[in-house]
């Protein structure tokens, strides 16, 4: 949340009074992602209820119908390879990732899923890099690694 400088609590303070909205609606959907997924295992008593991807598939309807509202009627022209791009990223990291994720919220080892969750910004970093043919930094890898390191003493520090 801090473009650039120093990371201070004053500066976080500064960016919430200036714009409380962002911090406010990731607070709630936060709050709203927590009690979905344990109130979902808890009442579809293992069953998979399967609304992931019907809530895509509205979210992205209704997104698409109030788009030109806040940007604008659209100028760029859509070609066969921008088509193939956007059917894959909604395909295959957001839709399949949200419904892997229900059923192994609602099914599986919530510690085992939430360890793997942690390799994904990793894996996200690597395949960017390689489709964009942008070299990672070694501030990145570090960061990478210290995450997955985080993970792995967290799922050492629950079994033990």
């Amino acid at each position: 949340m801090i473009q650039s400088g120093p990371f201070t609590l004053e500066i976080i303070r500064e960016n919430i009074q200036l714009n409380i909205i962002p911090y406010i609606l990731a607070f709630l959907a936060s709050i709203c992602w927590g009690l979905y997924y344990n109130l979902s295992r808890r009442w579809g008593g293992g069953v998979n209820i399967g609304a992931i991807p019907i809530f895509f598939l509205g979210a992205g309807l209704i997104l698409l119908a109030v788009r030109p509202i806040f940007l604008g009627i659209e100028t760029s022209q859509w070609t066969l390879h921008a088509a193939i791009q956007f059917l894959y990223v909604v395909i295959f990291p957001n839709l399949l990732s949200y419904v892997f994720w229900d059923i192994g919220m609602l099914k599986g080892d919530h510690t085992l899923l939430a360890s793997f969750s942690y390799l994904v910004p990793l894996l996200s970093t690597v395949i960017s890099s390689l489709y964009f043919h942008v070299m990672i930094g070694l501030y990145m890898w570090i960061a990478s690694f210290l995450v997955i390191a985080g993970a792995i003493i967290c799922k050492i520090s629950i079994h033990d």
